[in-house]
């Protein structure tokens, strides 16, 4: 505000919320809003990083990410964590192809990516309206302590002013060991600074994984229970596998008559029913409704045993 608008502000011009003709946008519906900042957090090699490729290979091409519908846009990648060699993996396994509509900037180049406060970003942000995805939190940091609230502030606002400019910004961060740290680690301005949190778990290389909304200032959004199958995130929900279908209860029987069965050995037992489906049951079973106990094995496999 200048100095002359200062010198005529008047409290009886202010707009009152309600004559505002706004409404909350969505890059991914229920899950990503448009114009915000987004922390995705989760333990070191739970697939964060995985996640958001798919996330960003999603939204270049507008196709649905985990089940939700997508508003197509240009993509950026800032990426100080993973060498090139690391995603020319990611690129085969998830089978990610070159897009125009998404820009990686990584290691690999002779100019070290930027942060949030990187001047050029802004214009792009105004001009494009992009999806920003930095990776990681940290690594963007740099020496500043993500334990000191007045740096991590300092940090966020940048993020915001992104967002402010018309991006919708994500950072990827980690969990911590202790207690206090198990949805993120450091100060707790990260968490008060975002619009949206979500905290991925995930064990045997995201077969079992799930996203779990920690901070949501757009109402109420579901968790989400997925695994990846094929290069494809496969959603499980019990709306759409009851207790009562017969594959459900085929599945369970299976488990039932032959306690102990890994994987493999279940979808074995129930040929008649797709692969991919079994696996969701099994999912289901043991992570959602409960009716099914897991222990693990050597290289943690995973052995299953009905509850009666």
């Amino acid at each position: 505000m200048t100095s002359l608008e200062l010198k005529n502000f008047s409290f009886n011009n202010l707009t009152d919320p309600h004559d505002l003709e706004v409404t909350q946008e969505w890059v991914v519906d229920d899950f990503l809003p448009e114009g915000s900042l987004t922390m995705l957090s989760g333990e070191s090699g739970s697939g964060k990083s995985t996640i958001t490729l798919l996330l960003a290979s999603a939204v270049a091409e507008g196709k649905p990410f985990l089940g939700h519908p997508t508003k197509q846009k240009k993509v950026i990648i800032i990426d100080r964590e993973n060498g090139g060699g690391i995603y020319k993996e990611r690129f085969g396994r998830l089978r990610v192809g070159k897009h125009e509509n998404i820009t990686y900037w990584g290691g690999w180049e002779p100019v070290e990516p930027q942060g949030p406060e990187f001047e050029p970003y802004l214009q792009i942000a105004k001009e494009h309206q992009p999806l920003m995805i930095f990776d990681s939190f940290i690594a963007f940091l740099g020496e500043n302590s993500e334990q000191d609230a007045s740096e991590v502030r300092r940090y966020t606002n940048d993020f915001r002013k992104l967002a402010q400019a018309g991006a919708t910004v994500v950072f990827i961060h980690h969990t911590g060991k202790a207690d206090s740290t198990k949805q993120y680690r450091g100060s707790s301005d990260i968490k008060a600074s975002i619009d949206m949190g979500w905290l991925l778990t995930a064990k045997d290389r995201l077969q079992g994984a799930r996203l779990t909304n920690i901070k949501a200032r757009e109402g109420v959004v579901e968790n989400i229970q997925f695994f990846l199958e094929d290069a494809n995130l496969i959603v499980v929900d019990e709306k759409y596998i009851k207790q009562d279908d017969p594959d459900f209860l085929a599945v369970h029987e299976a488990v039932l008559l032959h306690p102990g069965s890994n994987q493999s050995q279940i979808i074995e037992l129930v040929p008649h029913i797709p692969a991919t489906r079994v696996r969701k049951i099994l999912l289901l079973g043991a992570d959602v409704v409960k009716t099914l106990r897991v222990t693990k094995g050597l290289n943690n496999a995973s052995f299953y045993t009905a509850k009666v």
